[in-house]
This record gives structure tokens, sequence and C-alpha cells, in this order.
């Protein structure tokens, strides 16, 4: 017979489980929607509502997905109550990622069949099109999100734009280290920087490091590339895009920009973590094993800030001025990078005007439209919170559909 204290233990870790699967299966919205949800839910519940702000005002200034960071504290805090800290949070990082990840593979390696049905390629470009306007949408509250304090910082900032966005198109494998100096060069001299939150600065060297890792086994290449992201995913999940992109369609030339863009759209309207869509593109590069591999690496980062330092020094990041200031500057060059990686992600729509040799009522023409009309469309129905994301997505398909069908 379990002795009682067992018997708390095995329902506290079930019921921490569960709750983040069921999270994991219908949180549809990305971060911010579920951060709401974990609030309605378990604020007052498995912490007070006080600590649970405190606790998302800090995760917000640390580089990571924000939602899954938020639910892997909860995780550690809830099972801390039983002596399973640890436990708690690997159980619920694995439940809150695992449906989106499930689908994800399963998009990516029936690809080869779905994407020869002869309705798919119109679908898939209302789809994308849309998708391109919600990113739009999704990175101006990253842009708010870095409030000059005066006139010297509101020009710091549109230099640090200006940077990150120069530094995407020109030399897109640098993106990282560029968030790290303009991140750096907001901070204070003068007083302590990274030691006053017990950070080490090597820390966050570290995926700046594995750059170059390129050149080795695939796997290698892609843990490294996923991990980098992972770890500079400053303010939400829309910041994997100009790294991801700069890795994969750029400097390894594993997939093009249309199916870049492809994969983005998926992880948007799957549930869970935006940044859930390295699982489609490791699939997509390497199978199964790249499916595991990319998902791993993209959550690893994040995972081992929320279960080793972050849950004993939170109190001092979430009022640190110096944490403010570098995640300002990076926040920043976030923000240029995510906008030249959107120019480049309308490449497809550049290629059909090229393409097209006369106007009229015709398929080239009609895609055209849609890629230069649905952005804006998807970019005011989301602004405006008219409708939820995943709805636009799908209304984006089927109008291409129907109109690319008339075609």
């Amino acid at each position: 017979m379990q002795e009682p204290n067992q018997n708390l233990r095995i329902s506290t870790l079930r019921e921490i489980a569960l709750y983040f699967l069921k999270l994991g299966a219908t949180g549809f919205g990305g971060p911010l929607a579920l951060i709401a949800q974990m609030e309605r839910d378990l604020a007052d519940k498995w912490m007070p509502r006080e600590q649970f702000a405190q606790v998302f005002a800090a995760i917000k200034s640390l580089p990571g997905p924000v939602a899954f960071q938020m639910a892997v504290f909860i995780g550690h805090e809830r099972g801390r109550t039983v002596n399973y800290a640890v436990l708690g949070a690997s159980l619920a990082a694995i439940t809150l990622i695992f449906p989106s990840a499930l689908l994800m593979t399963l998009l990516a390696l029936s690809h080869s069949t779905w994407a020869g049905w002869s309705w798919t390629a119109s679908v898939s470009t209302g789809i994308q099109a849309a998708a391109l306007g919600i990113i739009i949408a999704t990175a101006l509250p990253l842009l708010k999100s870095a409030i000059p304090q005066g006139k010297i910082e509101e020009a710091m900032r549109r230099v640090f734009i200006l940077f990150g966005f120069a530094i995407t198109l020109i030399r897109p494998s640098l993106e990282p280290v560029a968030i790290l100096v303009c991140g750096i060069l907001c901070l204070r001299p003068a007083k302590p920087t990274f030691a006053s939150t017990n950070v080490s600065p090597h820390l966050l060297s570290v995926p700046a490091g594995m750059i170059g890792l390129s050149a080795l086994d695939i796997h290698v290449s892609l843990f490294a590339t996923c991990f980098k992201a992972g770890a500079f995913v400053f303010g939400s999940g829309i910041a994997i895009i100009p790294i991801l992109g700069s890795e994969f369609v750029d400097r390894l030339h594993w997939m093009t920009q249309a199916e870049f863009l492809e994969a983005l759209t998926f992880g948007q309207v799957t549930p869970g973590p935006l940044v859930i869509t390295a699982t489609y593109i490791g699939a997509r590069v390497a199978g199964p094993i790249g499916a595991v591999v990319a998902t791993s690496a993209i959550f690893l980062a994040p995972f081992i800030h929320m279960t080793t330092w972050f849950p004993r020094v939170w109190r001092i990041v979430a009022g640190s001025e110096q944490w403010k200031r570098f995640s300002f500057g990076a926040i920043s060059c976030v923000v240029g990078a995510i906008a030249a990686s959107v120019i480049k992600l309308l490449e497809p729509a550049a290629l059909l005007a090229m393409e097209t040799e006369r106007f009229g009522l015709n398929k080239n023409i009609i895609q055209l439209c849609v890629w230069l009309l649905f952005p804006i469309a998807a970019f005011l129905i989301v602004h405006r919170r008219l409708a939820p994301t995943w709805t636009v997505i799908f209304g984006g398909g089927f109008l291409a559909w129907l109109f690319l069908l008339a075609a």
C-alpha cells in the first residue's frame, strides 16, 4: 500500500501532465493566448496571482519562447511542492509540445502525398499569404514592448532596428550576434550587468559560437541551428523567423522561401508554441529523427533556464534595470530582423510579378493579388482582433482556393 505522500506526489504530477496536455492540444492563438489561459486556470490556484504576473514580466525580458518557459516554470514550482520540481517541469514541457509536435511531424512526413493533390497548391498559397500578414501583426507588440524612455533611447531603437534589418539582409548568419551586441550596448557599464542576476555572459555566447557548425553531420547542424534559435527567441516565438530562415534557406539551402513560409504557416495553425515550426522543418530535412532533434534543440535552452538558475533569481531579474535595458536593445534588433525576413518571404509575389506577361483575369494575376492583398487583410483582422489567427489562416486558404478555382 502506498504512503499518503506518495499518493499526493502521483496526483500532483498527473495533474500537471493532464493540464498541459490539454493546453497543448487546444491552445490556439499564440503565446499571449496561452499565457492568458494559464492565468485564468492556475493563478490563485497553483501560485498567487501577483507572483504569476511578476514571473511573466521577468520571463518576457529573457530569451526563449514565453509561453513554453512560463509552463515549465509553473510545472517546476508545482512539482516542487511534492519534492519533484524537475520532473514537474519536464512533464509540463513534454505534454505542452507533444500534440503540436506530433501533428507537425505527420504533416511533414506526409507532404509528398498531400502536396500532389490538385487543390493543395491553391490553399497553400492562400494560407501562406494570410500567415505573412499575421507575422507582421504579431511583430508589432514586440516593437511596443521596447518602449524608449527619452530621445536618446528613441534614436538608439531606430538604429538597432536598422542594424537588425541590414544584418539579416546582408549576413543573416550574424543575426544572433547582432542581438547580443544591441542588448549589451544598452547596458550601463558603471553598474554590474549579468553578474547582478547570476547569469554568466559566457552562457549567452554559446549559441552564437555554434554558428559555424553547419559543415558537420546534418543532425548536428540541425541541432546547433535550432538550439541557437531557441536561445535567441527574445520577446516572442516570432523571433525564430529571421534565425531559422537565414540558416535553413539562405545559408544551408535545405529549403526554399516558400517551403519555409509553409512551415511557419503550420506553426501558426497548430496549437501550442509557434517555435514548434522547428519540428516541421526537422522532419522535412531529416525525417522522424530530424523532428525529434529539432524539437529537442529548440526547447533545450529555455528548459535549462527554467529548471536551473531562473527559479532562484527571478525576483532579481524581474526588477533588474540592466535586464530591462538589455531586453530593449535585443528586441529592437529582432524587430528589424523580422522586417527583413518578411521582405524575403514576399519572394513568391515578386517572382509572380516578373513572370506575368499580360494583365487580365488569369491564374498568375489572381495569385499575385492573393500575395499582395491577403497579407494586408490578415494584418488588419488580427491587429484589430476581429478573429482568431487560425481562422484567418484557414479563411485565406479557402478564399484562395475559390478564386483560383475560377481561374
